[in-house]
């Protein structure tokens, strides 16, 4: 299997290093007290978001590519089975 083949693990994991990375920040903005800290925690939750959004999207429409490029080769295969003389009966369908 192709090292493809594990985008969501992938995915997950990427979402969680970039959570400690802005836990982390966070932690090291500590010197400012309240509603500024709460702020810069959100900002820094809020990009981790985005990028996860992101990634996510990229990884669906990767996937729909896949399944259009797998589904247009069965056809493919189909239509030269049938012109060689195989009937679907034979092929199992």
């Amino acid at each position: 299997m192709s090292d493809k083949g594990n985008v969501g693990g992938g995915l997950g994991a990427g979402f969680l290093v970039g959570s400690a990375l802005g836990i982390a920040l966070a932690l090291l903005f500590a010197p400012y007290r309240g509603k500024r800290t709460r702020q810069l925690v959100m900002d820094k939750v809020s990009h981790v978001w985005d990028q996860g959004v992101e990634a996510f999207e990229e990884t669906r429409e990767e996937i729909d590519e896949m399944a259009e490029k797998a589904s247009k080769r069965v056809g493919e295969v189909m239509k030269r089975a049938v012109k060689e003389g195989y009937s679907e009966n034979n092929l199992g369908v």
